[in-house]
């Protein structure tokens, strides 16, 4: 399979992209010049960084779309334009083989996501972490990770395991009070 992630060099989108690089597929992505230090695990696996353009989009990949981007960006226009397949990354997660876990909460999802993962080093995982690390195998059984809270996007995720770490107010440009937070 081929996939093409638009804001590769997030914290999300990269461990993604290590994590299929890792499960046997090809993977291309692009993103600003920026460097925001979330680079080292697709510079390790030799996974193609191209700056944005419009002409990167050519129909022959699986696009997924970084949560940080909208139609304002010359690719994802490019996409829907075309009428491309695509998801946007919490999408594309919940579709993925494998028994789900899940962690979510305001504060030590990083790290908890970190300790599920060394408890099942021994059995075949992916992992997605919000670190920007994210690995796998073909074959893998367990998916774990991340599910953040923010703009209600872990709502599409329907994991066998749910881990919720602590429930805080946090993200005020989203949610207007603790009473929201708990809702979601």
């Amino acid at each position: 399979m081929y996939y093409y992630l638009v804001g590769i060099k997030g914290t999300g989108m990269s461990a993604l992209a290590a994590m299929l690089y890792d499960c046997g597929h090809n993977v291309v992505g692009s993103d600003v010049s920026l460097n925001y230090g979330f680079e080292q695990e697709l510079t390790k696996r030799n996974i193609q960084i191209l700056e944005f353009s419009s002409s990167n989009i050519t129909g022959d990949h699986i696009y997924i779309i970084g949560n940080a981007y909208n139609d304002d960006n010359e690719e994802v226009k490019s996409i829907k334009t075309n009428k491309f397949k695509f998801f946007y990354y919490h999408e594309f997660i919940s579709k993925l083989e494998g028994f789900h876990i899940a962690v979510s909460g305001t504060h030590g999802k990083t790290t908890t996501t970190n300790f599920i993962k060394q408890l099942l080093k021994d059995e075949p995982i992916a992992y997605i972490i919000g670190d920007g690390t994210g690995g796998g195998c073909t074959n893998y059984k367990y998916l774990i990770y991340e599910a953040c809270e923010y703009q209600d996007h872990f709502l599409v995720y329907n994991p066998d395991i749910l881990v919720i770490t602590n429930i805080d107010y946090d993200h005020p440009d989203y949610f207007k009070s603790i009473d929201e937070v708990r809702k979601s």
